[in-house]
């Protein structure tokens, strides 16, 4: 199990729900570039990842390394063989 987490101990900011959601990225994304969330999508998100945008790419990065440690941390709280 990962238990590493920087910043603040307050285990509630480390939730895949704050971390790892589809709506969590568009609102980081939109804080960067000054839009209002509703103005972002996931699919423009990915678009500009693929086109090389850097921030998209830092931002993409770090959602699916939040999903992924949330998922490993999932399958091993139940029996890893099992899954």
């Amino acid at each position: 199990m990962q238990t590493a987490r920087p910043g603040t101990r307050d285990v509630r900011r480390y939730s895949m729900n704050e971390n790892c959601t589809l709506r969590v990225l568009r609102h980081r994304y939109a804080e960067h570039i000054g839009k209002a969330l509703d103005d972002v999508t996931g699919e423009e998100i990915f678009d500009r990842y693929d086109a090389g945008d850097a921030i998209c790419r830092r931002l993409v990065a770090e959602f699916f390394n939040g999903l992924g440690t949330g998922l490993y941390n999932l399958v091993n709280l139940f029996d890893p063989q099992t899954i």
